[in-house]
């Protein structure tokens, strides 16, 4: 037969491991919590990184639309804000991107959300002929085709939450006859 007093201390027992196993099971689900938020946070941060780089990959694509678009080698100095001479384009970090020291180029809307893209370019000066290689080679000069000149384009793409920013830049030869 139990007693009094062995009753007594079971049911204590019974307490004590309910609280113990209540703990465990509140710390789980905290550490849960933070795991999936921590997560969040890094898919938000991944995203805001793609918009931000598909805005600037849309400012390379409408620098090279104005390289282009040049009827001549002297309409490029002569098109305004954003373009530089050899040597003379600012560093990309040092770059007021909201100035007139950069060109604007076509508005971006991503799920339905418009993003303004700037870029600069930079003229690198006449560009030897490395069709085979790829290579990026300055100091060519006029050939039987005309004259092939390289323009350096960095363009800026900044996400929706002010703080994902992207700065590509690329190459490209022009020929003007």
């Amino acid at each position: 037969m139990m007693t009094v007093a062995a009753k007594t201390k079971q049911a204590g027992a019974a307490l004590i491991t309910a609280l113990i196993f209540l703990v465990v099971l509140t710390l789980v689900a905290v550490t849960t919590v933070q795991n999936v938020t921590l997560q969040e946070q890094m898919t938000s941060a991944v995203r805001q990184g793609n918009i931000a780089l598909e805005i600037a990959e849309n400012g390379l694509r409408d620098g090279e639309a104005f390289i282009m678009g040049l009827p001549n080698p002297g309409a490029f100095f002569a098109s305004g804000n954003g373009v530089y001479d050899v040597n003379q384009a600012p560093a990309p970090w040092n770059v007021n991107w909201e100035s007139n020291s950069v060109r604007e180029g076509d508005a971006v809307e991503l799920d339905g959300i418009e993003y303004d893209t700037r870029y600069f370019v930079e003229f690198i000066g006449p560009m030897a002929e490395q069709l085979e290689t790829g290579e990026i080679v300055t100091g060519g000069a006029l050939n039987t085709i005309g004259q092939n000149l390289g323009y350096r384009i960095v363009s800026r793409g900044l996400g929706n939450d002010g703080v994902s920013e992207r700065v590509v830049e690329t190459y490209v030869a022009r020929t003007f006859q």
